[in-house]
This record gives C-alpha cells, structure tokens and sequence, in this order.
C-alpha cells in the first residue's frame, strides 16, 4: 500500500506543480482509484501528505481540491523565502571557497547559453539556488528552503511558461547581480539582491494569474 500511496502522492502533485490540475479544481478520487487500481485509502493517504505541504485542501464532505491561489499567499511565500534564502546568499559572501565560485560562475555561464530555452534555464535557475542553499551546511535550514521552493515551484512554473522571455532575461540579470555582490565579498548587497529577486518574481507573476482568472482574491 504504500507504494500505492507514493505513486499517488508523485502523480498528483506532478499534475498540480505542471498546471494540469489547475487551482481550486476538485481532485477526482474515483478517476485515482480506477488509474491506480486500488481502493480509496492509499488515495487519502497521498492527498493528505500533499494537504500537509499546503497543496491540496480537504473539503468537509471529504473530498479534495487543489489549493486556490491568493495574492496574499504568493506574497507570503516569496517574502519568507527572500528572508531566508538572502540571509544565505548574505553568508556565501564572506565564506564561499573559490571552488564554490567557479561552481556558480560555470552556472551563470550556462544560463547565459540557454536564455532561448525555458525548460532548461528553468533547471539551471534550481540548480543556481540549490548551490546557495547548501552554502552554509546547517542541515535543517536546507530542509526548510527545500521545501519552501518546492512549494513555490508551481507559482514559477507559472511564470516561465506565461512570462517567458522577458521574465527570463530579468531573472539572468539579477542572477549576474547575486553572484558579483558575492565575489566582492558584500554579505548585506547579495542579501538585498536576492530579496529584490524575489520581489521581482512576483510582480511578473500575479499580473499574470489575474488575467488568467486564477487568483481568488
């Protein structure tokens, strides 16, 4: 069963974070039930654990949607991810080896040879992070971003595949940005870069789910 249950709990949320099931559309568990060929249980058992991480909610007659989006929450969540994350962009400024800076350097430059491709900028962008990410070593801080981006990566998905380019361009530039405030070693100039990189990332995007109709509020 709990295979049953993780395979659910990948399908779901592969359809959620891709847009497939859009915000607020009721989960179909009958259709899960048929596709799995299982009963209902490792059914709720994997929406549950998708309800835990804020993807899903349980409607008071058990059934289940995916989680609505609001602006408040999009607000919300890249703010604090823009508090932690620039707290460890702030700290690879004064201990990044010089290896570390070759590692994000040679990212950059790959970003720079792929701004025409979208799906792989979008991976290089995960990559660029991750590496800041890890900066410092504190286990338990990388949990918590972690998990926090892969919230988030629905919202993103969003923005590269309605904003494309231009959204493209913007992210490249605050990236260059980041890293040089790194390599001059200013701990409070990477913090602020990354925060306006955040903030940046949300005005491309709720422009674009409000003409989409997808936002609630």
């Amino acid at each position: 069963m709990k295979v049953f249950t993780n395979e659910i709990y990948a399908h779901v949320k592969s359809k959620i974070l891709s847009g497939e099931y859009a915000p607020g559309s009721r989960i179909n568990l009958r259709a899960l039930g048929e596709r799995f060929s299982t009963s209902r249980l490792p059914i709720r058992d994997a929406l549950n654990r998708l309800n835990g991480e804020g993807l899903v909610l349980q409607r008071a007659n058990g059934g289940y949607v995916v989680t609505p989006l609001t602006e408040t929450d999009i607000r919300e969540t890249y703010e604090l991810r823009g508090i932690l994350e620039g707290y460890l962009v702030g700290q690879a400024a004064l201990i990044f080896s010089p290896d570390q800076i070759a590692l994000i350097e040679e990212n950059i430059r790959a970003q720079e040879e792929h701004k025409q491709d979208i799906e792989a900028f979008s991976s290089l962008n995960s990559q660029f992070h991750e590496i800041f990410s890890q900066a410092t070593g504190n286990n338990k801080f990388v949990s918590m971003l972690r998990q926090l981006r892969d919230y988030q990566d629905r919202f993103d998905r969003i923005n590269w595949s309605t904003n494309g380019q231009p959204f493209v361009n913007a992210m490249f530039r605050q990236h260059q940005e980041i890293v040089d405030a790194v390599k001059r070693k200013h701990p409070d100039l990477a913090e602020r870069m990354l925060r306006l990189h955040m903030n940046s990332g949300v005005e491309f995007l709720v422009p674009a789910l409000r003409n989409k109709g997808l936002l609630i509020d």
